[in-house]
């Protein structure tokens, strides 16, 4: 018979040699990051464009 295993405290979910940051992921970050700055602002101009469109027929 075997003894029943003791708990192990999460050990199985660490990483047992954590990798360094790659070039790629760091990248791929900075553009996520570029990306979403870059539709925010994208989306706030095409509402300000509507609004004084919307304001110049009003007229």
């Amino acid at each position: 018979m075997s003894a029943p295993h003791p708990p192990n405290d999460d050990l199985d979910l660490q990483d047992p040699a954590p990798r360094p940051k790659s070039k790629f992921r760091t990248w791929l970050k900075r553009i996520g990051w570029i990306g979403f700055l870059f539709f925010l602002l994208k989306g706030i101009a095409w509402l300000i464009f509507f609004y004084f469109i919307k304001e110049k027929l009003a007229k």
